[in-house]
């Protein structure tokens, strides 16, 4: 009775499919500890992107139309 049970087992291997988004991403969060920033630029620079009229972004489209 010297010998007590661990209290948590230890931790099976972790396991990885190919082609699941989930488990790519996993994967990633594991390489990259820390903020993404990189991830967090592109998404702002998507929301930024898609909130500005299509003739600021390129105002020589409408030159190109025959009206």
């Amino acid at each position: 009775m010297s010998e007590e049970a661990p209290l948590l087992l230890p931790a099976a291997a972790k396991v990885y499919h190919d082609g699941c988004p989930g488990c790519a991403q996993e994967r990633k969060m594991e390489i990259n500890k820390g903020v993404p920033y990189r991830e967090l630029f592109f998404v702002g620079i998507t929301t930024l992107a898609s909130s500005l009229p299509i003739t600021f972004l390129f105002p020589f489209l409408y030159f190109m139309m025959d009206g």
